[in-house]
C-alpha cells in the first residue's frame, strides 16, 4: 500500500455499494484526484442524475453518460497523478462503456468490483434517491432485477472484485489497496479456472474461493505441518469466522504420511486445505489424486519461497478439482517481484498470468 506508484483505478458495482466513499477514501490513501461519474453528469447537466434520467430517457442518458466517462477516463492517462474515478451503477449496461472499461485495464488500469450485501445496499441506495434513477417504490425488487441483469457485465469489465460485506468504508479501501498489489495468474485447468495468487493478505480469498465452488459446503479439512502452523491459525481463524468447520490434521513433517491421518476426515469434509511446504504441497495432490480425486482442495505454501519449487508439470497435467493457491508473502516489492518472476519461469507454457483476483 504505497501512494508512489502511479494508479489509475476505475470503481463500479451496484447501487448503494459505496463505490463513491471508497473511492474516496482509496484516493485519500493514494494522495490521489477523485471525480464521481454521477457529480460530472449533474454538472454536465444542471441537474440531478435521476432528473436526467427521467427526461432524456434510458438510452439517451447511457449516451450521454458514456461520453462523460470516457472524458474522465481520457483525463486520468493524462495526468501523472495517481487517478480514482468511481461510476454510476447502470454505466455496465452500455456496450460502449464496457468495452471503454476493457480497453482501460488493457492499458494498465484497474477495474474494481465492489461487491456488497443486499439489505446494506439497498439501505444506502435509498437513502440517496435523486441520484438513484432506476430504484421505484419497490426498491428491494428493482434491486435484486437489476443485479441479475447486470452481475456478468460487472464480472466481465472487473479486473479486482472485493466485497463489502461486513466492512467499514476505511476497511474496505485497505482491501482494495492489498488486493491491488497482489500477484495473479490464471491455472487453466480441466475443471474451471484457478489462480495462483500472491501477496499480504490473501488467505481473505479462502471464504469466497470455497464458496464459489460449492456454496453449501461447510467442512474443510486444514492439513497442515508444525512449521506452518502460525499460517493455519491464520487460514482456520478466517474459515470459522465465516461460518466453516474446520477439521484440523496436524503433522509433524511434510514426511508423515498423509493416508494415515487424513483420509476418514477428508470423507467427511467438502473441501481440503493444505498449509505446509512444497513437499507438504506434493503430498497433497498425491493423496488427493490417489485416494480423494473428487474432493475439491486448495493449495497453501508456506512459505511462499517454497513456491518456484512445486512441480508445476504435474499440476498442469492432472484433472483434478484444484480451487487454486494461495501464498501469503510479506516481503518488500522488490522481493516479492523477483519471487513471482522465479514462480512464472517455472511455468509451463501453456499458463496464463492475469490480473484477477476475489477479495
Amino acid at each position: 500500500m504505497t501512494a508512489n506508484k502511479t494508479k489509475r483505478i476505475v470503481f463500479i458495482g451496484m447501487p448503494g455499494a459505496g463505490k463513491s466513499r471508497i473511492g474516496w477514501e482509496v484516493s485519500k490513501y493514494l494522495q490521489a484526484f477523485f471525480a464521481d461519474s454521477d457529480k460530472e453528469i449533474a454538472k454536465h447537466e444542471g441537474t440531478t442524475t435521476a432528473r436526467a434520467f427521467t427526461v432524456l430517457g434510458e438510452p439517451a442518458f447511457r449516451r450521454m453518460e458514456h461520453e462523460v466517462i470516457a472524458g474522465l477516463i481520457g483525463r486520468m492517462w493524462d495526468s501523472p497523478q495517481s487517478q480514482v474515478l468511481s461510476l454510476g451503477g447502470g454505466s455496465v449496461t452500455n456496450e460502449d462503456s464496457r468495452r471503454l472499461l476493457q480497453d482501460f485495464a488493457r492499458c494498465g488500469g484497474q477495474v474494481v468490483y465492489l461487491d456488497t450485501d443486499v439489505d446494506d445496499a439497498i439501505e444506502q441506495a435509498t437513502r440517496r434517491q435523486e441520484t438513484r434513477p432506476v430504484l421505484g417504490e419497490d426498491s428491494r425488487g428493482d434491486w435484486l432485477r437489476l443485479y441479475r441483469e447486470r452481475k456478468d457485465q460487472f464480472l466481465q469489465a472487473a479486473t479486482v472484485i472485493v466485497s463489502v460485506r461486513g466492512k467499514t468504508p476505511q476497511g474496505t479501501a485497505l482491501t482494495v489497496l492489498d488486493a491491488l498489489e497482489e500477484k495473479t495468474a490464471v491455472l487453466p485447468f480441466l475443471k474451471g479456472r484457478s489462480y495462483l495468487v500472491m501477496g499480504r493478505r490473501v488467505f481473505m480469498h479462502l471464504p469466497q474461493t470455497l464458496s464459489s465452488a460449492d456454496p453449501h459446503g461447510r467442512k474443510v479439512l486444514l492439513v497442515h505441518t508444525l512449521a506452518a502452523q502460525a499460517d493455519s491459525d491464520k487460514a482456520r481463524g478466517i474459515l470459522r469466522r465465516k461460518g466453516y468447520e474446520v477439521i484440523e490434521a496436524s503433522l509433524l513433517s511434510s514426511q508423515q504420511g498423509l493416508a494415515s491421518s487424513c483420509l476418514d476426515p477428508a470423507r467427511e469434509a467438502d473441501f481440503c486445505l493444505f498449509v505446509g511446504d512444497q513437499d507438504l504441497c506434493q503430498a497433497g495432490m498425491a493423496f488427493i489424486r490417489q485416494r480423494m480425486p473428487g474432493l475439491p482442495f486448495l493449495l497453501c505454501p508456506s512459505p511462499a519461497s517454497c513456491l518456484p519449487d512445486l512441480d508445476w508439470g504435474q499440476l498442469f497435467q492432472d484433472k483434478f478439482r484444484l480451487l487454486g493457491i494461495l501464498a501469503e508473502s510479506d516481503g518488500p516489492d522488490k522481493a516479492q517481484d523477483d519471487l513471482w518472476g522465479r514462480v512464472l519461469a517455472a511455468f509451463p507454457p501453456q499458463a496464463d498470468t492475469q490480473a484477477c483476483c476475489l477479495s
